[in-house]
Order: structure tokens, then sequence, then C-alpha cells
């Protein structure tokens, strides 16, 4: 609406402005009409309506100036409120349209924690098997291995297996020996990243592929290592894994 009587007003003054440059060009007819006129007693009407129409005129095209200008800086200042970041209803508007990420990935922890409280524990091999299902749904686990500990031998003996198809038998080992004996002697989270080529690979009705990670993971329970999980990804899982795994060793007995 504002744009529109901006533009009537523009068009009408130049049609003062056109009426203005008509009338001062008939300015010498005009004088020598009051020439022929000034031995008259009374002067001629059409020179008062001459200078009436004039002065009107150059009222008009004030006023009409007054109005464009007003308008053009009304415009001006309407487009910098927008940016204004101390206007609340802008700023809601563009906050709102911010994904929060950290609230994300709390509810997707969650998620993956209420998941796991819902497993049995009574069967460990069952849980192990289930757990290993849930890190390939939330953590891009691609193969896995879950080793618990046998306390007459006190070695780490293979349970659960996840996309895991080689022929060979899976070895044991005891605490201390190799990369995952030495995570159950030191119970810290150890990720190994750009793994050589064909060290392990996946194969899938996609094709066959080298993950870059291999995450070995303590299960603790008091201060003992009670299993050890192996799980290749090609991605990093550290971050996630560190609270899940807390989570586990916190509220399980396995």
């Amino acid at each position: 609406m504002r744009a529109s009587l901006k533009l009537i007003a523009t068009l009408i003054f130049i049609i003062a402005l056109v009426a203005i440059g008509i009338s001062f060009y008939n300015l010498e007819f005009m004088n020598e009409f009051i020439q022929n006129h000034s031995l008259a007693d009374e002067k001629p009407p059409e020179i008062f309506l001459f200078y009436a129409i004039n002065g009107i005129l150059i009222v008009i095209i004030i006023l009409l100036f007054v109005i464009i200008v007003s308008a053009a800086a009304s415009d001006s200042t309407e487009k910098i409120i927008p940016h204004d970041i101390s206007n609340p209803q802008v700023s809601e508007s563009h906050s709102s349209n911010i994904p929060d990420h950290k609230n994300l990935y709390a509810e997707q922890l969650q998620k993956v924690k209420d998941e796991i409280n819902l497993l049995d524990k009574t069967d460990l091999k069952k849980f192990s098997q289930q757990l290993l299902h849930i890190f390939s749904n939330h953590f891009g686990l691609v193969q896995g291995l879950y080793f618990r500990l046998n306390n007459v031998e006190n070695r780490y003996e293979i349970i659960s297996k996840y996309a895991y198809y080689r022929q060979e038998e899976i070895k044991s080992f005891i605490p201390g020996e190799g990369i995952s004996g030495q995570v159950a002697e030191e119970q810290r989270i150890l990720i190994i990243d750009n793994i050589p080529e064909n060290y392990i690979t996946i194969l899938s009705g996609l094709g066959a592929g080298s993950p870059r990670y291999l995450t070995v993971i303590p299960i603790i329970s008091g201060n003992s290592t009670l299993g050890i999980i192996e799980m290749a990804t090609f991605t990093n899982p550290k971050e996630k894994v560190d609270h899940i795994i807390s989570h586990i060793n916190n509220n399980f007995i396995l």
C-alpha cells in the first residue's frame, strides 16, 4: 500500500513539474499580454489566475517532494529492522530454525541406553549378541567380537560374533597378551585408526571394504575386566562408545 502511494505521489510530482515547465514556456506570451493591458484601469483576471495556478503548483511540488523523501527514508528504516539482533521476534525466529545438536545427540545416546536396559542380562551369550547388534545400528559397527573372561583359566574366550565369516578359529588370550589383552589389563578403551588395508575385510551385497578403525572395549565390573569387545567401523565411534560403555559398566554385573 505504501509503495502504491509513493508511486502515485511521484507521478503527480512529475506532472506538476511538466505543468510548471509549460507555464514558464508561455511566460513570454503572458508578459506581452500584461503589457497590452497595463494601461487599463483594471488588470485582467487572467493575470491573477496565472499567478494563482503557478503558486498552487509550486506548493504541490514542495509537498510531494517532502512526501517522497519521507517515504524513501521510511523504506530504508524498514529494511534495516530485520537485521537488528535486538529485535526479540527476529532473534527467536532465527534461533528456532537452528537445530539443537547437543539435545539431539543426548536424545540419541539415551535411546541407545534405553535399548540396552531392555536386554536380557541373565543370559550373557544372548546379551552380548544383542549388544553387538545395537552397536551396529547406532555406532556403525560392521564387524564385532565379544570375549568373556573364563575365571577358571583366566583367559578371554569368544562368546559372540557379528558379521564375522572367517573359517579360522578365533584364539583366546590372557590379560596383557596382544592388543585386547593389554586393554583388559589397563581397563581403557583403545582405538586404532588407519588399520592396514585388508587387515579386516567386510563382505556384503555391495562388495568388499576395509574399515578404518578398530576399537577394543573393556567391560568392567568393580576392579575386574569381565569381557572385551572388538569392533571394526568406518568412522571413529569414540565419543558415543565412551558414554555407552560407562553406562554398561556402572549399571550391569555381567
